[in-house]
């Protein structure tokens, strides 16, 4: 049973089937897990008895997050390199070749904001692949030896990735493509908006779970 009281990453152990809503809500789960409802509460304007219900009558069914929930330092390290890493490193290049051709073929009348979407995507390719990178040959080698790591400098930066795709979201009208957008700025979008969630949670799995 989820209450007011329990923090967010909390509430995810116990169901993570209710990250769907938290994303539909756009409550920060990723890098503010720590705080507990009644501070998402308060922050997003909701009401408190009605977000606690909600979230309790989401069905807790199967879900993959509830295996990776379960796993040892050492198996959810290599879920995050084999798993995540690679799979997000996969969209992004997929969605840079995407957002060149979208801008090639419907610059008029989308030029101006298919730029701006370009712009901040190029930016958080670069980053999460330098991020991507340090985390599995620097710091993932440290925490295997069981050693520390700044962990407040990784989570910084994650806040940081945080807040690009918070701007990504923004700029893509929360990734619906325009009414006259083809099948191909559907899907764009449509990926855009898988990243942003794979990226979410395996933030959420090293803020919450892994540097815990």
């Amino acid at each position: 049973m989820i209450s007011k009281d329990m923090r967010i990453e909390d509430a995810i152990k116990t169901n993570p089937n209710i990250i769907d809503i938290l994303i539909d809500l756009k409550i920060d789960f990723c890098c503010k897990g720590y705080k507990n409802i009644s501070e998402i509460a308060l922050e997003k304007k909701l009401d408190l008895d009605s977000l606690v219900n909600l979230l309790n009558k989401q069905e807790n069914i199967d879900n993959k997050l509830d295996d990776i929930l379960k796993m040892d330092k050492d198996d959810l390290l290599d879920y995050i390199i084999d798993a995540c890493f690679i799979k997000e490193i996969k969209l992004l290049n997929e969605l840079d070749l995407l957002l060149q051709k979208l801008i090639k073929v419907h610059f008029d009348p989308h030029g101006e904001d298919l730029l701006k979407i370009y712009d901040l995507f190029s930016l958080l390719k670069k980053v999460l692949i330098i991020h991507f990178t340090k985390e599995e040959k620097i710091d993932f080698r440290i925490l295997r030896r069981n050693e520390k790591i700044d962990v407040e400098s990784l989570i910084k930066d994650h806040e940081y990735i945080g807040e690009l795709l918070n701007k990504l979201e923004m700029l893509t009208n929360g990734y619906v493509s325009p009414s006259d957008g083809c099948e191909t700025y559907v899907y764009t979008f449509k990926l855009l908006k898988e990243l942003s969630i794979s990226v979410k949670e395996h933030i959420f799995l090293e803020n919450s779970i892994l540097y815990k």
